[in-house]
């Protein structure tokens, strides 16, 4: 991957800062690799270059640079009385269509200490749930996406 200099620095997936499995894309496989910070692409350099026994090597297009305030957002609201819940996610990837994948969850927190509530453990961070009656609970995100 080339630096912000335009030199080029070996990749280690295993060792990515927010690993993310391989999926396959049409007859490919593919990677997400993120870095931590504030990245600065090189100007008209690839960012990847990649050596293939029979095509020899193959560079990427150079990177973009695209400054966001906000990747990611959660901000639950109780509904119906505290019977369900809405964790109101926010996903800048999904938003703009790219192809990033990462899963997330949320669970009940006692709302005055943010200990563990009674309830399911983990709930899915798509769409409103029920809650367990006489909830006095906040919601508690978790990716799965965080830095390891």
């Amino acid at each position: 991957m080339a630096s912000e200099d335009g030199s080029l620095q070996p990749i280690d997936l295993a060792a990515a800062p927010f690993p993310a499995e391989p999926r396959r894309c049409g007859r490919a496989t593919c990677f997400q690799y993120q870095v931590l910070g504030h990245f600065v692409p090189p100007a008209d350099v690839g960012l990847l270059r990649v050596t293939h026994p029979r095509f020899g090597e193959l560079a990427s297009p150079p990177g973009v640079l695209v400054e966001v305030a906000e990747t990611f957002a959660v901000d639950p609201i109780a509904l119906d009385r505290n019977g369900r819940a809405d964790p109101r996610r926010f996903d800048y990837f999904a938003e703009e269509g790219i192809p990033f994948e990462r899963s997330y969850r949320w669970r009940l927190t006692a709302a005055d200490c943010g200990a563990d509530a009674e309830g399911p453990d983990f709930a899915p961070m798509d769409g409103i749930v029920e809650l367990p009656a006489g909830s006095r609970a906040a919601a508690s995100p978790h990716t799965a996406d965080l830095p390891s």
